[in-house]
């Protein structure tokens, strides 16, 4: 069995921080706390079940497939579904700040984030994607994973051979919904 679960304390200082969304939750409570009274109160709590919620963050992979316990959902894919593991160079839009490792479960287009990655440089979230790669391949299943790069290579790999698989399919969606349009000339 492989599991990862490090530095508890990295991820309660950059959880906040991962989504622009939970950056607004987070930065509201925190000044509410200002407030005072039932309010501030309120807003203490949610605070604290934030933060704990945190140690609750891990990844773990078994002859059945891969864990992924986030903060309040976990995750349950089994080898014969995953498709791709990713470990991002960089965010990987606009609302997400704090690149993670993505996992791409089946025919879907989003990907799961694994939270237990936080924090993480780039090699380190590359070599987690790659011994994931290799339970998989033990365990039977074909894996894409690594860097962005080496994830795009393959992909790439597989329209010059003329192969539309599920993953392809999805990776070309989420791609042309990320370029811009470029202005017509008239």
């Amino acid at each position: 069995m492989y599991e990862l679960r490090e530095r508890p304390w990295l991820r309660c200082l950059l959880s906040p921080f991962e989504t622009g969304f939970t950056s607004a939750l987070f930065l509201g409570a925190v000044g509410l706390l200002f407030v005072g009274g039932w309010i501030a109160a309120g807003a203490g709590c949610y605070l604290l079940v934030f933060e704990l919620m945190n140690y609750r963050i891990r990844l773990r992979a078994d002859e059945s497939g891969i864990e992924v316990t986030n903060r309040f959902f976990r995750h349950r894919i089994p080898w014969s579904l995953v498709e791709v593991i990713d470990a991002h160079d960089g965010p990987a839009d606009l609302f997400v700040w704090i690149p993670t490792l993505q996992i791409t479960p089946g025919s879907t287009m989003r990907g799961i984030s694994v939270g237990a990655t936080m924090g993480m440089g780039k090699a380190r979230r590359r070599e987690i994607a790659r011994e994931l790669v290799e339970i998989a391949r033990e365990r039977g299943s074909e894996v894409i994973g690594g860097s962005n790069a080496e994830v795009a290579a393959h992909l790439e790999a597989d329209v010059r051979l003329g192969l539309d698989s599920p993953r392809l399919l999805a990776r070309r969606a989420s791609r042309s919904s990320q370029k811009p349009s470029s202005p017509g000339r008239g």
